[in-house]
């Protein structure tokens, strides 16, 4: 999915100063611009926030505009691998979600639910202690409320 290059610049980014420990945001089911609004408004980093110039069309350091889509698909697979796996480093995510009972994109097929999820997943079982927020953004008047999902599921107080 990426080359020990593009890994490279993709870890610069995250290990470099532009990583905001414990603020990022991981999501699924909600439209990309309220997800970046949110984030924004919130001073969290979603994927594109934390890859800085590697997002930015009109930076020399991206490569969207030379890959084909199914190259860029891929290499944002791999980044979304590399950006889980730095977050689990930590000790805190935000997950926005659809509300319950729905809270997953339906298709399945969300980097959240394809690549991140099941990175956290995985270094949770290997030792990673990570507290997992969830905030459904779409909700009037809850858009500001966070419930625990992980170590303990709290759903049901939401």
């Amino acid at each position: 999915y990426l080359t020990i290059e593009e890994e490279s610049h993709i870890l610069e980014q995250f290990l470099g100063t532009r990583w905001k420990p414990n603020n990022q945001i991981l999501w699924s089911g909600v439209d990309h611009d309220l997800v970046q609004k949110w984030a924004d408004d919130h001073g969290k980093q979603t994927l594109k926030t934390a890859m800085g110039p590697l997002m930015d069309p009109k930076s020399p350091n991206c490569l969207r505009l030379g890959k084909a889509a199914i190259d860029w698909s891929k290499y944002m697979s791999g980044a979304s691998a590399l950006f889980a796996w730095q977050i689990s480093q930590g000790e805190r995510v935000t997950v926005l979600l659809p509300p319950p009972p729905q809270k997953l994109n339906p298709n399945g097929l969300s980097q959240f639910q394809t690549v991140e999820e099941p990175v956290i997943s995985l270094a949770i079982s290997r030792g990673a202690i990570l507290r997992v927020e969830t905030v459904h953004p779409t909700v009037t008047g809850a858009e500001e409320a966070h419930y625990e999902t992980y170590p303990v599921d709290k759903t049901s107080s939401w």
